[in-house]
């Protein structure tokens, strides 16, 4: 039957066309297929790598907007409380409740970078 491996580990079958027997690895020494076997591993390990630093670099790409974007808000944070001090003239109980709405946020962003 074709596609059939004997006790040496070699796929043999018949050929469609002729019915001739044949052996994938026939003619092959030993050391010929080690040598193929090598290559064959070599470029499984070179492609699992590829496959990590494409990973890597997309994980790197995400990590890097979440920073811009964190940068971001506390820039937005630090002159929106700015302004609110400015105009309610520094009075302690603005300065509490502003304190207290951005370490409420700053809990909230480091939440959700931890569940990420």
């Amino acid at each position: 039957m074709a596609g059939e491996h004997s006790h040496n580990g070699r796929a043999e079958g018949k050929n469609p066309l002729t019915g001739d027997p044949y052996s994938i690895n026939a003619g092959m020494s030993e050391d010929q297929e080690s040598f193929l076997r090598g290559i064959y591993v070599k470029a499984s390990i070179m492609e699992y790598d590829r496959l990590e630093a494409e990973r890597v670099r997309l994980n790197q790409r995400r990590l890097w907007r979440r920073n811009c974007i964190q940068i971001a808000l506390a820039a937005a944070s630090l002159a929106a409380g700015y302004f609110v001090l400015r105009h309610y003239a520094f009075d302690p109980g603005s300065v509490f409740t502003l304190s207290v709405i951005l370490i409420g946020l700053g809990a909230a962003v480091e939440q959700i970078g931890i569940r990420e």
